[in-house]
């Protein structure tokens, strides 16, 4: 479960980080299934609604294997 990066990703960095992110860690770790994708901490009041809304749309577009 989880692994995007709260510290720096999903509060400090872009809208195309975030979801070059996703697309990483779902051909890492979802291949044989199992994953969750999901922060690496929580949802916080300071992370970046466009990162939040760049993640469940990288989670649509990339999360099928």
């Amino acid at each position: 479960v989880g692994n995007i990066d709260l510290h720096y990703t999903l509060t400090q960095g872009t809208p195309e980080e975030t979801e070059a992110e996703v697309k990483k860690r779902i051909e890492e770790i979802g291949p044989g299934g199992g994953y969750i994708l999901a922060s690496s901490n929580s949802l916080t009041p300071y992370c970046k609604p466009e990162n939040v809304l760049a993640m469940h749309r990288a989670l649509l577009k990339y999360g099928y294997y």
